[in-house]
């Protein structure tokens, strides 16, 4: 940080600041659409977090009063990040969230409407196509990738962090009824 250097019998005081500017390109890849979710959503907050910005999606960077000397920063910061969200969607999908104030509204508004922690029907959907997926003349590694994935979102979608009783009773419950 600082660094004391003698200078004629004197110790002075030398502060480093270092700014850093991230005005690369933020690459989006995949757009958010009504069908897409889970893995825009992954997308985003691996790429997000790659900046060191999940702060704005989680709440954890907490706005600042008007009269604070970052308030300026967290603005900007904030708009930045919004931008990369309302960037990565379909125009019909922006309409509807564009107008929220803050990156952590956006995120919770986009998770509510489009992922149900309990989205049994999903599970359903997937627990048949992973019973259903055949080769049909494909490569074999074609065939694996998929299953692959499909049981990753199936892993993803049923993770529980709640090691509880109650939360691998939930859990038991959800997959019986699967």
């Amino acid at each position: 940080m600082g660094d004391t250097t003698p200078s004629f019998g004197t110790t002075t005081n030398s502060t480093s600041i270092i700014v850093q500017q991230d005005n690369s390109p933020f690459p989006t890849g995949v757009i958010l659409d009504e069908t897409n979710f889970s893995l825009w959503s992954q997308l985003m907050e691996m790429r997000i977090g790659a900046r060191n910005k999940v702060g704005y999606l989680t709440g954890e960077a907490k706005k600042p009063e008007q009269t604070n000397s970052s308030y300026a920063i967290w603005i900007t910061e904030n708009h930045k990040v919004k931008s990369w969200l309302i960037d990565s969607m379909s125009p019909t999908v922006m309409q509807r969230f564009i107008r929220l104030s803050t990156t952590k509204k956006i995120w919770e508004a986009i998770a509510k409407t489009f992922y149900d922690g309990s989205d049994e029907t999903r599970l359903f959907e997937l627990n048949k196509k992973s019973f259903t997926t055949m080769q049909n003349e494909r490569p074999l590694s074609t065939s694996y990738n998929k299953l692959v994935a499909i049981f990753q979102e199936i892993d993803h979608r049923t993770n529980t962090h709640d090691g509880s009783v109650e939360g691998i009773l939930q859990m038991h419950s959800m997959m019986a009824r699967l």
